[in-house]
């Protein structure tokens, strides 16, 4: 015998149920990449001071670097 089908109600309470398990899985996602992105800002900081600290820059030479390379790129 087959089944009987699914009401249109019983399919849009499935479907909702669907999408806010995804959007719950969306918003876990995101707040992973921050936290990645915090992670790899905070590598590329160390990076950036170690290669300064090799060349025996100072703070103010570093920035003085980086605003010159933006205007080149300008």
């Amino acid at each position: 015998m087959p089944r009987k089908p699914k009401s249109v109600y019983t399919r849009i309470e499935e479907k909702t149920a669907q999408i806010n398990k995804l959007k719950e899985k969306i918003s876990i996602c995101e707040t992973e990449l921050i936290a990645l992105n915090k992670e790899r800002e905070s590598i590329e900081m160390e990076q950036i001071f170690s290669a300064a600290k090799e060349k025996n820059l100072s703070f103010q030479e570093v920035l003085d670097l980086i605003s010159r390379s933006n205007k080149r790129i300008k």
